[in-house]
């Protein structure tokens, strides 16, 4: 990535640093928990559209302030061969996770969104953008009292849900962003992580 500034070079670099972090844990990072009855799902998460960015303020030092992330796509399962017509309440629940300075993860749990909650339908055919439930963007808001944390980083952990006519749940699963963009404007890049703070 070039830049027009200096301060737009050191950002690059502390993204890239970030990237690195996260890919030498990447086998851990990539893998999605699953628990119960679940319908197809993909979480938007690759290295050309990110699925989350990490925005910051400020041109000193930079703060994240916000992590915007994308809803993933929900299909209801099939369940009976004869009815392609199947559906149900589906949900979606991103979480804003910190690592312990100085290193990505051991990780903590900042806050926990409201669940978001959807009719999914069966995918026919799969993967069909027009069965899958229409779940929104999220924008996740940073704790100001993270802004002396120069080290640490900052993650987005997904859950979603599959819910039984009773409203218990039915499956569940979990996954780790691992692509992100970052924005401070008017620059942005791509990056593997959001760093909380640093000072160029």
């Amino acid at each position: 990535m070039t830049g027009r500034t200096p301060r737009r070079y050191r950002l690059t670099a502390i993204a890239a640093l970030a990237g690195a972090a996260l890919f030498a844990t990447s086998g851990l990072a990539l893998a999605d928990s699953e628990t119960g009855q679940l319908g197809h799902y993909v979480f938007k998460d690759d290295q050309a559209t990110g699925g989350a960015t990490c925005v910051y303020s400020g041109s000193g030092p930079y703060k994240l302030t916000q992590i915007v992330v994308k809803a993933p796509s929900l299909w209801w399962p099939d369940t009976n061969s004869g009815n392609s017509k199947q559906h149900g309440k589906v949900g979606w629940q991103p979480s804003v996770q910190i690592s312990v300075p100085g290193a990505y993860g051991p990780w903590h749990t900042l806050y926990v969104a409201p669940a978001q909650t959807k009719t999914a339908y069966e995918d026919q055919p799969p993967y069909s953008k027009a069965d899958r439930a229409r779940l929104a963007t999220y924008t996740l808001n940073i704790n100001g009292s993270y802004k002396h944390k120069p080290n640490a980083y900052a993650r987005v952990e997904h859950e979603a849900l599959w819910y039984k006519p009773d409203s218990s749940i039915m499956g569940t699963v979990t996954h780790d962003q691992f692509n992100y963009k970052w924005q401070n404007t008017p620059n942005a890049g791509s990056t593997g992580g959001c760093p909380i703070h640093w000072t160029l």
